[in-house]
């Protein structure tokens, strides 16, 4: 039988527990796939180091947009609220 080095790998499951991975995991999946097995851990960094870098990006447009969402429900209410209130029902 072959000798067993000391180095046993990476463990990858520690992805489970960032949000901004775990939500890219089919991106992380197709690296892995996709890179001959001498590269494979170069190409899961290489991506992580990409969806961690567009991450900050991504809150920042979805706080934007979440924001702009309870503005327009403030108006729409507003709006009703004025149409109520001026019998045009």
């Amino acid at each position: 039988m072959g000798e067993q080095s000391g180095n046993r790998g990476t463990d990858w499951t520690k992805l489970l527990s960032d949000p901004d991975l775990v939500s890219h995991l089919g991106e992380l999946l197709k690296a892995y796939r996709e890179a001959p097995p001498e590269r494979r851990e170069e190409a899961l960094v290489s991506a992580m180091r990409t969806i961690k870098a567009a991450a900050p990006k991504a809150k920042a447009a979805s706080a934007t947009t979440a924001g702009m969402v309870e503005a327009l429900l403030r108006r729409g209410d507003k709006i009703a609220g004025a149409i109520r209130g001026s019998n045009v029902l």
